[in-house]
């Protein structure tokens, strides 16, 4: 098992050292149940909430959009860590099903990722919710770890 975490701190209180009980297990499905983004509202929804998921690695990357990142800096305004907004300019595909997701990673951890999975691997991935922007979840990761790895089944092949 393979873990690494985020240099910069993603829960409401800075400084605090990671701790795995902070980020109950659910899936991405079940936090957007419990705390979904509004289509009609515009502009970021601040969330900030823990959690972790288990998802398979994609390894698409591309620049957060500026919509996404917009509500980075509002967040990470908000959990009083300001300077850390310009570490998340990228995001990876990660896919919980059939759902595929863009999530932001604060550079650094990005390049573990690519080192550690292939497209298609699973992956505990510890996340803050931090928001809605233009209606859609933003995602981002605080630290992952690499479980064993064993076959898709069902809907859970690589889409």
């Amino acid at each position: 098992v393979s873990s690494h975490s985020a240099a910069v701190a993603v829960s409401s209180t800075p400084g605090v050292a990671f701790d795995e009980a902070n980020y109950p297990r659910k899936s991405l499905a079940a936090m957007l149940r419990e705390e979904p983004c509004l289509k009609a509202l515009k502009g970021p929804a601040l969330k900030d909430l823990l959690f972790s998921t288990e998802a398979r690695w994609h390894g698409a990357v591309r620049k957060t959009p500026s919509a996404r990142m917009e509500l980075v800096k509002t967040w990470t305004r908000e959990i009083g860590d300001p300077e850390a907004a310009p570490k998340y300019a990228e995001e990876a595909t990660f896919s919980e099903g059939r759902r595929l997701e863009w999530v932001t990673v604060p550079e650094g951890l990005l390049a573990y990722l690519q080192m550690d999975l292939m497209a298609g691997d699973r992956v505990l991935l510890f996340l803050a919710y931090t928001g809605c922007a233009d209606g859609e979840p933003v995602w981002a990761v605080d630290e992952y770890e690499v479980p064993q790895q064993r076959p898709p089944e069902g809907d859970d092949e690589l889409i």
